[in-house]
């Protein structure tokens, strides 16, 4: 049986093939093409992993203190790690790897099965939004220069085995999730990627040509795609698409920007903004954009969900409140 981890071989076409070793055994997973392996992680939204990753910070300082409290602990972190295989068996697979693959320390065991498992998740998320920003800069047609600190890619560490068949096959074992998607970003800017965003429903795709493409196949509403939709719409069906999709990029742009300027040392503001914070707005937004198109939510609706108040808004809120 092969070593516990993700297996994964690239064919010249651009699929992936994978497979997970796991406790278990052998689980064979569906073939993939690196770009929708990316822009699936893109739309990917981990707001509800927050939670288990304070309560387990929250338990590793109680457990250095409290042994009672050890048998609280391994229910939850036994409770997050059943879901989570439930959820997502690749994230589950490699978060145990990972761990395995740390030293610990033995008279803090759960102390230490804490930090780790949270630092890992954190580890995870970060490249989330690495591969977000990278493919949201590539399809606004900028470069991107790896001296930028808000596009730095870490190095992907992979265990390379190679067999022949018909021809010479690299398989790459990865033991971390992190490392499997930064690998698979580094390999699709090495492809010279054509990525676009659909002005319909505002995600991502790869056009099938280089000619200039400006809505998706992915089916919207009533069967039909984007690329069926948006040519018919009527001029108040597209003014108020438009508008939706205008302000969610705006808004998008804006707490990006805000992300960036918030450091542990920078003076606190109330725009201040974490990764948890955008990823809770993303979730939101992306979905009333969505529940929208599909004629679900009224445009005033969505935009309410949207729309984030901006500084000049909330100085003014707070010069009223004070009359």
């Amino acid at each position: 049986m092969k070593t516990e981890g993700l297996y994964i071989s690239l064919s010249p076409d651009g699929t992936i093939k994978r497979h997970l070793s796991t406790r278990s055994g052998e689980v064979p997973l569906p073939d993939t093409t690196i770009a929708d392996e990316l822009i699936q992680l893109s739309e990917q939204n981990h707001v509800h992993l927050y939670q288990p990753i304070k309560e387990l910070w929250a338990h590793a300082g109680i457990v250095g203190e409290k042994l009672f409290a050890e048998i609280d602990f391994i229910c939850a972190l036994n409770s997050y790690l059943n879901c989570l295989r439930d959820e997502n068996l690749i994230r589950h697979t490699l978060l145990l790897t990972q761990f395995e693959d740390q030293p610990h320390n033995h008279a803090h065991s759960l102390c230490d099965a804490a930090m780790q498992i949270a630092d890992h998740l954190s580890q995870s998320m970060a490249a989330d939004l690495t591969v977000f920003r990278v493919l949201d800069a590539l399809s606004n047609g900028q470069s991107i220069n790896p001296e930028d600190e808000y596009f730095t890619i870490s190095k992907s560490t992979a265990i390379v085995s190679f067999s022949f068949r018909e021809t010479l096959t690299a398989e790459y074992q990865f033991r971390s999730e992190e490392h499997y998607y930064i690998f698979l970003l580094q390999n699709f800017l090495l492809s010279d990627p054509n990525i676009a965003v659909c002005q319909y429903c505002g995600r991502f795709f790869i056009p099938k040509t280089r000619k200039r493409t400006i809505y998706c196949d992915r089916i919207i509403r009533d069967g039909k795609s984007c690329k069926q939709i948006a040519p018919h719409m009527t001029h108040r069906e597209r003014t108020a698409s438009n508008r939706v999709l205008t302000e969610y990029n705006r808004v998008k742009d804006m707490l990006l920007h805000r992300l960036d300027r918030t450091c542990e040392d920078k003076r606190s503001s109330p725009i201040d903004l974490t990764y948890a914070d955008f990823c809770k707005w993303q979730k939101a937004a992306s979905d009333a954009r969505c529940r929208f198109l599909a004629g679900e939510i009224t445009e005033e609706e969505a935009l309410q969900i949207i729309h984030v108040p901006t500084i000049h808004e909330l100085r003014e809120e707070a010069r009223s409140n004070r009359i």
